[in-house]
């Protein structure tokens, strides 16, 4: 096997363990309510403090550890990665589960920071968000077959082996790295003695910011809800619903690939704005609900767009043209990734609670049109060209 191949799917590999900590909490809500005698409060508590893990700690933990080679970090990372989800299913003590849970989180947002800000190292630079959006695909799968077969596994067994189970791919990520990974891995400008606030956040990077705030996390106002939508507003049947899910599974992971490969055929703005629009057309057909083919469709396209978008602006975020300190960077749209899903989702409830499912499509298209002016901006407006081309 090639080498750069070997390393991407190390990464890939890691990223699904990770991605499938942070998902699965979702798919046995029932089995930890009744397992564990908690409300379903609570559990979702074990959903917020792992964001909040990621969107404060992947900041702050990665500006402390800037100084540290990569190889290493990732080394230390996915050991106590494994370790944490090892010790979370050691208790039945609440507080230890939402503190090794916000331990879990804090290591995930630094993962995807680092790995993303020196993985395009790998290959050549043109091809960076190709690098960056296999990766991803780690996280896609997580949740697009991980989570599911890890339902599965909980019904035979209990809600411990999915957790187990993560735990031993980080621990066997960890190993591959040893073994593979260069021990000059990563930018060599990426070690950094001090850091300049008005560098980290310029201009165009929080511009970056606010279009994976409202482009990628506003997504997550349909998304955190669609199940009901499916089987309550379209009437759908179980099996209806699942083959939705199976289409937006294969549409998430065909957009993760397709956001790697476009920005290296046409202009980086062209192609925002085409999925963003295209986000926004295909939630207009699910809102007049046609039919059960339509809707399909709609779904298909819409999850081709939404997830073409993580790696184009992860990649933005640590190009040589909008910022020097790539892993910082990083860190700081992988803040606003978490903090975008959970404002969504907490502005979808509030919604869904005052005027009901019928209108969750509609909700969506607003906050994906508040990131067409953003992007207007910081491509018509600047003063320097943005490029996907990192120096190493």
């Amino acid at each position: 096997m090639n080498m750069q191949i070997r390393l991407i799917f190390i990464f890939t590999l890691a990223a699904f363990s990770i991605g499938l900590s942070e998902f699965i909490i979702i798919g046995i809500v029932g089995n930890l309510i009744e397992q564990l005698n908690i409300t379903l409060s609570q559990v979702g508590l074990f959903i917020s403090v792992y964001a909040l893990g990621i969107s404060l700690g992947a900041p702050i933990l990665t500006y402390l550890t800037k100084n540290i080679k990569g190889k290493i970090l990732f080394i230390i990372l996915l050991a106590l990665f494994s370790i944490f989800n090892i010790l979370l299913i050691s208790t039945k003590i609440f507080y230890l589960l939402l503190l090794f849970r916000a331990c879990s989180g804090i290591i995930h947002g630094i993962f995807f920071s680092v790995a993303s800000a020196e993985i395009p190292t790998l290959i050549s630079p043109e091809k960076a968000s190709l690098a960056i959006a296999l990766m991803f695909s780690g996280l896609t799968l997580a949740m697009v077959i991980g989570v599911p077969a890890s339902i599965y596994l909980v019904q035979l067994t209990d809600w411990h082996s999915p957790f187990i189970i993560i735990s031993l791919i980080s621990f066997i990520a960890s190993l591959l790295i040893i073994k593979y990974l260069p021990s000059d891995f990563g930018y060599k400008n990426s070690l950094i003695k001090k850091v300049k606030v008005q560098e980290i956040l310029n201009f165009k990077l929080i511009g970056l910011y606010i279009i994976t705030f409202f482009g990628f996390g506003g997504s997550f106002y349909f998304y955190s809800y669609i199940e009901p939508w499916l089987t309550q507003v379209n009437k759908m049947t179980i099996y209806q619903a699942s083959i939705s899910f199976t289409i937006i599974g294969i549409g998430s992971l065909l957009g993760n690939i397709l956001g790697g490969i476009l920005p290296q055929k046409f202009k980086i703005n062209l192609i925002f704005y085409s999925i963003l629009v295209l986000q926004i057309i295909s939630l207009i057909i699910m809102n007049f609900k046609i039919n059960f083919y339509a809707t399909q469709l709609a779904l298909f396209l819409w999850s081709v767009s939404t997830f073409s978008i993580a790696p184009i602006v992860q990649t933005l975020a640590i190009s040589s043209s909008t910022s020097i300190y790539p892993r910082i960077s990083a860190s700081f749209n992988v803040a606003a990734f978490n903090l975008g899903i959970s404002f969504s989702s907490y502005i979808s409830t509030v919604n869904i609670n005052s005027f009901g499912l019928e209108q969750l499509p509609i909700g969506a298209i607003f906050l994906v049109i508040l990131s067409l002016p953003i992007v207007y901006i910081i491509f018509n407006l600047s003063n320097k060209n943005i490029s996907l081309i990192s120096s190493k």
